[in-house]
């Protein structure tokens, strides 16, 4: 091991891997790098140049890390912050956890104070769960509170998602 033409030494590398190039039909001009199918934890990294490109996924390790988190902030805390139980109920949402969980802490957020998009989190809980009266009173909730603060965005979000409930009924 030695020092390269540019002085960097092996020995600094911090991680290398082998990839198998794949040849693309048309040239890339430009050196570039695209990051795709995002996942929490992952992403696809594609580089290409010229006629050529490499794929490869990136893996974080996120789990532990929020976990550790929220047991910091929520589960360990006498007294977490709305945000942090708004928080955690949405990552238990978007991951698949204990949705029971998940609907306690956006409950004690939203007894507290109200807001449109902790409440349409709500409403999506218990979408998830099949609790479609609960899903449509939550979801009404927030289309109130979201017209009353003018966000069209979410009053529309709020009707998709009470005509939604509706149907599964």
């Amino acid at each position: 091991m030695g020092a390269n033409v540019d002085g960097f030494k092996d020995e600094e590398n911090v991680a290398s891997f082998k990839v198998k190039p794949i040849k693309l039909n048309s040239k890339v001009e430009i050196f570039t790098i695209d990051l795709s199918d995002f996942t929490p934890a992952t992403t696809n990294v594609v580089m290409m140049w010229d006629q050529t490109a490499v794929k490869f996924k990136l893996t974080a390790d996120v789990e532990p890390k929020v976990m550790a988190q929220i047991n910091e902030k929520v589960i360990n805390n006498a007294s977490p912050t709305n945000g942090d139980l708004a928080a955690a109920a949405v990552y238990y949402l978007d991951n698949d956890k204990d949705l029971k969980q998940a609907l306690t802490w956006m409950q004690q957020a939203n007894a507290k104070d109200p807001k449109f998009w902790n409440m349409l989190t709500e409403a999506k809980i218990r979408m998830k769960m099949k609790d479609y009266k609960g899903a449509v009173t939550a979801a009404e909730m927030s289309k109130k509170l979201a017209t009353e603060a003018k966000n069209m965005d979410y009053v529309k979000m709020n009707d998709e998602l009470i005509m939604e409930a509706k149907k599964a009924k």
